[in-house]
C-alpha cells in the first residue's frame, strides 16, 4: 500500500479520467501453496500461480458499462494497463455441427469470449485472452518475451478451480521430443513464370482465411461436452492469431465458418475417422470427410482435433502448399503430459503454415522446425515463402475495399514465328493479360488504376514489349468487379538471356492496401542468325503499298524500332497513316549495323 501512495497522488494532479475509473482487475494475490506442487514444478522452471475469479471477471467485461480498460497484475512482467476488446473469430454464418439421429444438425451461433488488446505503454506488446464463467486462457507477448495464462486444472484432476498458472514460455520444461509429420500433398499448384511479391507502405492489409474446425468424441468427453471443447478451440486459435498478425507483409485473419463436434463414439464423424491412431489415416479420412460436404459451407481450411494419441511422436500432420485444394487439411492432437497449453498453439500455426506451403526449418528455435518446443518465431526462409506464396492465391478475400493484380493469363514467351497474332507491321507478339481485381465496394467516387514501369526492369519498353492497355477505372458502386491490363511481348528475334518485367500499381484515392507490384519473366526462344539480312524501302511521289515485315522473327535485331501507332503520326502531321512506322537494319551481330528509318503511310499533301 506504501508504494502506492505516489501514484495515487499523482493521478489525482493530473486529474487521468482513464486511470482513476480504472478498477477492473486480471490477477491479484499469488497462491504460494502451489510453489511447492511437484505436478506444476515438473513441467516449469518458474511459475506463478494466482486465484482469480473467472466468473466475475466474465460479467465485468461483458457488461455495458465497460470501458475497455484492465489492469494486469499477473507479475512483475506482466504489470500495466492495457486496452482490451472483444474478438470474435467467428463468421457472421457461423455454425455449430452435431449429428443427430443419424442426420448433421446445423445451428447458427456467433457467441464469442474472446479478447484481443494491447499495453497502454507499448502498443506493440499485445495479448490474446478468453474468459468464461470458469475459464481464462491466454497468450501475451510482452518486450519480446512470451507468456502464457492457463487454468491449473488443466495439468491435473481434482485441481482447485479459479486457480491459474502464469508462465514464461521460455520456461515450459519438455522431457520428450513430439514432432510434425509432413504429408506432401499430391495436388501441386502451377508454377507461373512470373513471381510476385507485395510492396507495402504503411498501410498493410488483411487477409482472410476461412477455417472449419472438426472436433471428435475423445475432445468432447475430455473438455466436458460441445460448448467447453467449442470455446477451447476457439481460444486456442485466438492465441494462434497473435502469430499471423503482423509477422509478414499483411496480416492473415482466420474466421471460422463451422465447427463440428462429436456427440458420441458412433456419430458420423468418428465412423469415418475410424478407430485408428494413425496420423496419416486419420488425416487421410478427415480430407474424405471434409470434402464429402460435411461441414456444409466453404472453406479454405479444414482443421481437426483430438485427444487420440498419435502412433510415434508425431502430434500434427498436414498437406503441404494444399490451401483452397481438396487436400487444405491438417489434424493435432490436443496432447497432455509434461507440457504446457502454449504449445498447442504452437503447434495450430505450424500445421497451418505447411497448409500454407511452408516446410521444415532446418534449425531448431522456429516455428516450422520439426519438434515443437516454446517459440514463436518464424524464420526468414518460412517469412518470405508464405509472403510470395498467399499474394498468389485468388481463394483468399481481401478484408479491406482494394485492388489486386491477378496471375498473367499467358506465360511471357517471344512469339514464334509462326505465331497467329501480328502487328500491323507484321511484328509478331505474345499479349499477355493481367487481371486487376477489386474487392469490396468503393463507395462514393469512381478509382482510377495505373501500371507503370519500374525502373529495375530488365526487359526495355517499346523494345521488348509495350503497354497496350495500362489504365482501368472503376466507377463509384463497383463491387468485387474486374479488368485487365494488357502486354505485348515482342518477337524481336535476339538471342539474350531471360528479362523481367516490374509492373507498379498505383490508384487514385478512397482506395487502402492497393499498392501492388507484378514481376513478369520474358522467356527467350531465339538463336543468334547466322547470315545477315537487309531490307530497306524507299517510296517516292505515289503510294508505298510494299509489304515488307521487318518486325517478323525473320529479321533479327529490333534493338533500334520504335513503334508508332496511326493516332501518332497523325499527331506528328501526317494525314492517314495506314500503318505503324519501323526501321530495317542490318541484322547479323559479327558486322555493323545498317539502321534506316521507314514509314509505311499513305502519301497525302499536308
Amino acid at each position: 500500500m506504501i508504494r502506492l501512495i505516489p501514484l495515487i497522488c499523482f493521478l489525482i494532479l493530473f486529474k487521468s479520467p482513464f486511470l482513476q475509473a480504472q478498477s477492473l482487475v486480471l490477477g491479484g494475490q499469488k497462491n504460494l501453496d502451489f510453489k511447492t506442487n511437484d505436478l506444476l514444478a515438473n513441467k516449469f522452471n518458474a511459475f506463478d500461480v494466482f486465484n482469480i475469479d473467472s466468473k466475475s471477471l466474465s460479467q465485468s467485461l461483458t457488461s455495458q458499462g465497460f470501458n475497455k480498460e484492465l489492469f494486469l497484475n499477473l507479475g512483475d512482467a506482466l504489470k500495466g494497463n492495457v486496452h482490451i476488446e472483444s474478438y470474435n473469430m467467428k463468421s457472421q454464418d457461423h455454425v455449430l455441427l452435431k449429428e443427430v439421429n443419424g442426420k448433421i444438425e446445423k445451428t447458427k451461433e456467433r457467441e464469442s469470449f474472446n479478447y484481443r488488446g494491447h499495453f497502454w505503454d507499448d502498443p506493440e506488446d499485445v495479448f490474446s485472452l478468453t474468459v468464461t464463467d470458469n475459464f481464462i486462457f491466454g497468450f501475451f507477448i510482452k518486450d519480446d518475451e512470451h507468456w502464457m495464462i492457463e487454468p491449473v486444472s488443466n495439468f491435473g484432476d481434482n485441481l482447485a478451480p479459479d486457480t491459474y498458472v502464469v508462465y514464461n514460455a521460455k520456461n515450459v520444461k519438455y522431457t520428450t521430443d513430439h514432432k510434425c509429420g509432413v504429408e506432401t500433398t499430391s495436388e501441386k499448384l502451377d508454377q507461373s513464370v512470373e513471381q510476385r511479391n507485395l510492396l507495402l507502405g504503411t498501410n498493410n492489409c488483411t487477409y482472410q482465411i476461412e477455417l472449419a474446425i472438426a472436433s471428435d468424441w475423445t475432445m468432447s468427453q475430455n473438455k466436458g461436452g460441445s460448448a467447453n471443447t467449442n470455446t477451447f478451440v476457439d481460444a486456442v486459435m485466438n492465441n494462434v492469431q497473435l502469430l499471423y498478425d503482423t509477422e509478414f507483409q499483411d496480416s492473415l485473419k482466420f474466421v471460422i465458418v463451422a465447427h463440428y463436434v462429436s456427440s458420441s463414439a458412433s456419430d458420423g464423424l468418428e465412423t469415418a475417422i475410424t478407430s485408428s491412431n494413425s496420423a496419416n489415416t486419420i488425416l487421410t479420412n478427415f480430407s474424405t470427410w471434409g470434402e464429402a460436404g460435411n461441414f456444409g459451407v466453404t472453406f479454405d481450411l479444414g482443421q481437426f482435433w483430438t485427444k487420440r494419441d498419435f502412433t510415434g511422436s508425431t502430434i500434427g500432420l498436414a498437406y503441404v502448399g494444399a490451401i483452397c485444394t481438396s487436400s487444405k487439411y491438417h489434424v493435432l492432437q490436443e496432447w497432455s503430459g509434461n507440457n504446457s497449453n502454449y504449445t498447442l498453439q504452437v503447434m495450430a500455426a505450424h500445421e497451418i503454415g505447411h497448409n500454407l506451403n511452408l516446410s521444415h526449418d532446418v534449425s531448431s528455435g522456429f516455428i516450422m522446425s520439426p519438434s515443437v518446443a516454446s517459440t514463436s518465431t518464424w524464420s526468414p526462409v518460412s517469412l518470405s515463402t508464405l509472403n510470395a506464396f498467399y499474394i498468389s492465391l485468388t481463394c483468399l478475400q481481401p478484408i479491406d475495399t482494394r485492388l489486386k493484380l491477378g496471375t498473367p493469363t499467358k506465360a511471357a514467351f517471344e512469339a514464334s514465328n509462326s505465331g497467329t497474332a501480328a502487328a500491323n507491321c507484321g511484328m509478331k507478339y505474345t499479349l499477355v493479360t493481367i487481371p486487376v481485381q477489386l474487392y469490396r465496394t468503393i463507395a462514393t467516387s469512381s478509382v482510377t488504376a495505373t501500371l507503370s514501369i519500374d525502373g529495375a526492369s530488365t526487359a526495355l519498353q517499346n523494345r521488348d514489349y509495350s503497354i497496350v492497355s495500362g489504365t482501368v477505372t472503376f466507377a463509384a458502386g463497383s463491387a468485387n468487379a474486374s479488368s485487365n491490363f494488357n502486354l505485348a511481348i515482342f518477337e524481336d528475334a535476339i538471342d539474350e538471356s531471360v528479362e523481367n518485367i516490374i509492373l507498379n500499381l498505383s490508384v487514385g484515392a478512397n482506395l487502402v492496401c492497393s499498392t501492388d507490384n507484378i514481376n513478369v519473366s520474358v522467356s527467350d526462344n531465339d538463336f543468334d542468325p547466322s547470315v545477315a539480312t537487309n531490307r530497306t524501302i524507299v517510296y517516292g511521289a505515289g503510294d508505298s503499298n510494299v509489304n515488307y515485315y521487318p518486325f517478323g522473327g525473320i529479321y533479327t535485331d529490333a534493338r533500334a524500332r520504335v513503334i508508332y501507332t496511326a493516332a501518332d503520326l497523325t499527331g506528328f502531321g501526317l494525314k492517314k497513316a495506314i500503318s505503324i512506322a519501323s526501321h530495317s537494319m542490318l541484322f547479323q551481330k559479327t558486322v555493323p549495323r545498317l539502321i534506316q528509318i521507314l514509314i509505311f503511310l499513305q502519301k497525302t499533301p499536308l
